[in-house]
């Protein structure tokens, strides 16, 4: 647990010297020469105006980030009550949590965390296109958000779902027993690693309209559903444990709803279907075929790492080229991902002519 914080504490430490050393590169292009020799004009604002409009903004935004420590906290009220509410043990409900919250939670919680970065940089130009009024632009730029966390999101969450004992195995190898019990419940919330990653993009939308008061009413809806679905889930033997994931799964989908309800409310984006239709048609084949391969090569050798490992390369390669295909995926999407201008040049090598014309579509 020390070596962890020491971890987190060294990661920040290197973000920050990352951040001040990519300052003292940008102040040396045009852009920031252009930008230092413009006019600007600086409105006559008291110190208590700034400090109320922060935290008109900054409360509400902070309650509606909260969604996955909310779901956690039901978890934790939740799950030993009502486990032994159906006659497990004191010892059998703790284990049974801890798997949970140790094993699964841990990994679900991660991958969000990762995705989330990628399509909210596009969150400031569309704050921009709103306060210049350019409807079209926010329009792109929203659906732009949202497209690119399906790309990514979709996959993952089809990939946790399919490999979730793999994963596991490979995270917490000295913990077989925990892993076997651990396996269903990730399974079932690896569905909802891309709800989770809709909410932050969602939130971020209509954040940027300033209607932060919005996410606070979905988060407290997906709370209200996830309390009655995990009570009631939770208190069945017939589902025991597997209710805490369905329930997060409900509270998530319940979210997720209520945002892009709110948001077509501000700016209509027409289309979803094909915003979300491609990458799902593009990753589950992508999916499928690997985990095929997988459980073959297990009956003959037997799990390990390195054929785990290879499933995700495998996974990995097969849906970048599916979704070029498809048109999933553009060149512009590719270049907005850490690495894009790499991954594009290996794709022009080996993808077909005619995939590499949806590409530059």
């Amino acid at each position: 647990a020390a070596a962890a914080g020491w971890g987190l504490t060294l990661g920040t430490a290197l973000s920050a010297l990352y951040l001040f050393f990519e300052k003292i590169i940008f102040q040396k292009t045009e852009t920031y020469r252009a930008c230092e020799g413009a006019e600007v004009v600086v409105a006559s604002i008291s110190t208590r105006e700034i400090w109320r409009s922060l935290a008109k903004l900054s409360i509400p935004m902070t309650l509606g980030a909260s969604a996955v420590s909310l779901t956690k906290l039901v978890d934790m009220a939740m799950i030993l009550r009502r486990l032994q509410a159906i006659g497990y043990s004191e010892v059998m409900a703790n284990e049974a949590y801890g798997s949970y919250t140790a094993l699964a939670l841990s990994v679900y919680a991660l991958l969000p965390s990762l995705v989330n970065s990628i399509a909210l940089p596009l969150i400031p130009i569309l704050s921009a296109a709103i306060e210049t009024g350019d409807r079209e632009r926010q329009t792109a730029m929203i659906r732009s958000s949202y497209h690119l966390t399906a790309v990514v999101a979709i996959p993952a969450a089809l990939a946790v779902s399919a490999f979730a004992k793999p994963i596991l195995s490979l995270l917490f190898g000295g913990e077989a027993e925990a892993v076997v019990l651990a396996a269903p419940l990730l399974s079932l919330l690896g569905s909802s690693i891309f709800l989770s990653c809709m909410i932050t993009a969602s939130n971020s939308v209509l954040h940027a309209y300033r209607s932060v008061n919005r996410p606070i009413l979905s988060m407290l809806a997906g709370a209200a559903v996830k309390i009655v679905a995990a009570y009631f889930l939770i208190g069945l033997p017939s589902v025991g444990l597997l209710g805490a994931p369905i329930s997060t799964f409900l509270c998530n989908l319940t979210v997720v709803i209520l945002n892009l309800v709110f948001a077509s409310k501000l700016q209509k984006i027409d289309d979803l279907v094909s915003v979300f239709g491609k990458p799902l048609a593009a990753a589950i084949p992508s999916i499928g075929i690997p985990l095929c391969i997988y459980q073959l090569m297990v009956i003959r050798i037997g799990e390990n790492a390195i054929l785990t490992l290879g499933s995700f390369v495998l996974a990995v390669v097969l849906y970048l080229l599916l979704a070029c295909a498809l048109g999933a995926i553009t060149e512009d999407d590719l270049m907005s991902l850490p690495m894009g201008k790499y991954v594009c040049r290996v794709l022009a090598k080996i993808m077909p002519r005619q995939v590499q014309l949806n590409l530059q579509k």
